[in-house]
């Protein structure tokens, strides 16, 4: 619960948060080293997305500027960051239109595009970092292989948990 910066660990079978409140957005996710990896879209084109719960920044690979229609690209920017390999650079970040998680469509999804690392060589095109998910309360579930995502609106009761 990224609102109330609030880290629960629970056995999977339990399913308190699901009790309170469907999920919003719910994505299947397969592992690839370790990190959760959801089958997305953007026009036709297919891409593996990581979940990336400690990063800062939703990243994309900047060949995706070449391969992504201008339809599908919100306006450019280029700004002096520092990347996933620690090395500083202009980067490029841009909204990306009509992203597809898994079965749920998002209409604008900002991302810094630049080198992903080790990421890459896994068959990764981007990662979400927290401006994604920090917009939601999450839960990954690693023995079902899902993602879960709720709006902050309702607050969840920790103190019965």
């Amino acid at each position: 619960d990224m609102a109330n910066q609030v880290l629960m660990l629970y056995d999977a079978d339990e399913d308190w948060l699901h009790l309170q409140r469907t999920p919003v957005h719910e994505f299947r996710f397969r592992l690839k080293a370790g990190l959760p990896v959801i089958k997305a879209k953007v026009g036709k084109k297919r891409l593996s997305i990581g979940v990336d719960v400690g990063g800062s920044r939703n990243l994309m690979s900047e060949e995706m500027l070449t391969v992504f229609s201008a339809a599908h690209l919100g306006e450019r920017s280029r700004k002096w960051m520092r990347g996933l390999n620690q090395e500083e650079a202009y980067m490029t970040i841009a909204p990306v239109c009509g992203l597809q998680l898994d079965r749920s469509a998002f209409e604008r999804v900002t991302f810094v595009f630049g080198d992903l690392g080790r990421a890459d060589s896994f068959g990764i095109q981007g990662l979400l970092g927290l401006p994604f998910l920090g917009k939601y309360r999450f839960s990954i579930n690693y023995k079902t292989k899902r993602i879960y995502l709720w709006p902050h609106a309702a607050e969840a009761n920790y103190r019965r948990i």
